[in-house]
Formats: structure tokens, sequence, C-alpha cells
């Protein structure tokens, strides 16, 4: 897994703002935030082998993970999407798309 803007826009655009986001952070299951997907990082190239969840990644960072096919796809669901990111981060769901858009405008107005 490579964290450039191609394969893991909100984690780019989370860290281009200067936040911090750890390995561990990562492998959280994002259709339930209490639970960690089955995976482990086997190595951060070209540095660390076996690095620990407490790792901070940074842009072009490269990890090689090991584990079930499905945790794969739910954390590919994390790295592009901003609202997942949040979730797995703050807890908070926040609604997205056209119909919410038109929702809450009606609320503003």
């Amino acid at each position: 897994m490579a964290f450039s803007e191609d394969d893991s826009h909100a984690v780019c655009s989370y860290v281009r703002r200067g936040n911090q986001l750890t390995l561990g952070e990562l492998m959280i299951d994002p259709r339930d935030r209490n639970t960690k997907l089955p995976c482990i990082p086997l190595m951060l190239y070209d540095y660390f082998l076996l690095p620990e969840e407490d790792m901070k990644v940074q842009k072009d960072d490269h990890v090689l993970f090991c584990g079930a096919l499905y945790a794969e796809n739910r954390m590919d669901g994390t790295l592009q999407n901003e609202n997942a990111l949040n979730y797995i981060l703050t807890g908070e769901a926040r609604p997205e798309g056209w119909i919410w858009h038109r929702l809450r405008k009606r609320e503003v107005t």
C-alpha cells in the first residue's frame, strides 16, 4: 500500500493539513471503529521490519500488510474517503452526498 494522492487521497489530505496518523489508526475497521481489521504491518519500505502500530505514516510511505482480503478492501475505503477516515479517528459519522447537501441547505435557510 502506498500513501500517495492516487492511492490514498484522504490520508494524504489529512497529513498535508499538519495532522499525524498512525498505522494502528489505519487498521481500525471503518464499519465499527471499536474493531481492528485482521491484518498486521509487515514492513515500512525500506526502513522497518514489523513496524509498531504507533508508527506515524507520511505521504509517499509504502507499507506491506498481511491479512484478510476484506481487511484490504475496508482499509482502501478509509484511505480514499475522508468521511470514513474522520469516522475512525473521531467516531463522528457525517452523512454525505447530494441529498444530504440539499437537506443541510434547507436547515440553514
